[in-house]
């Protein structure tokens, strides 16, 4: 399966499970975040910069949360749509290596965007709750750049020649949506 649009997730949401008919569901999902580090070491909560919106075609798998079935599942990756590439994603860390400063000025204090591992938890077909389930040093956290505040920018990022998630090459043929 390919990704989800947003009025098809939000149909399944509605629907319910279609083994129990109960509308508890677990999304997960790989979606983009910020996280302010400290000499190399998280300082912060993740901060979702995914919105709600955006959030179904990140999703990879929706679990009902009262019998286990599977509504929804995926494998290609949810940033590149590479075949395998959630696979690659979840066993992995494709990212950036945290610094432990930033490399022109040497401040300590860095704001890291990344695309991490996470899971929605949704009740009666509402958003209750977003878990990040990969910690900075498990596979399934990928940090995409890292910005310093003295240095007003990005001060180093995933080359633009692979997926920071999944790992992929963008030398390769990228699919088609």
């Amino acid at each position: 399966m390919s990704a989800l649009e947003a009025p098809a997730f939000a149909a399944l949401l509605a629907n319910g499970c279609p083994s129990c008919g109960k509308r508890y569901f677990v999304a997960r999902a790989i979606a983009t975040g910020v996280m302010q580090f400290l000499d190399g070491e998280p300082a912060s909560a993740m901060e979702w910069t995914t919105s709600r919106d955006d959030l179904p075609a990140r999703v990879y798998r929706l679990e009902c949360s009262e019998c286990g079935a599977t509504p929804f599942q995926r494998d290609d990756c949810p940033t590149c749509r590479a075949p395998g590439g959630t696979a690659r994603a979840l066993a992995g860390r494709h990212g950036i290596a945290a610094p432990k400063a930033c490399p022109q000025c040497g401040l300590g204090d860095l704001s890291l965007t990344v695309e991490a591992r996470m899971h929605v938890e949704y009740t009666i077909g509402r958003e209750a709750r977003r878990v990040l389930d990969a910690e900075p040093h498990e596979p399934g956290f990928h940090i995409a750049k890292a910005d310093c505040a003295d240095c007003d920018g990005t001060v180093v990022s995933v080359p633009e020649i692979r997926c920071g998630v999944c790992g992929r090459s963008s030398l390769l043929r990228r699919r088609p949506s």
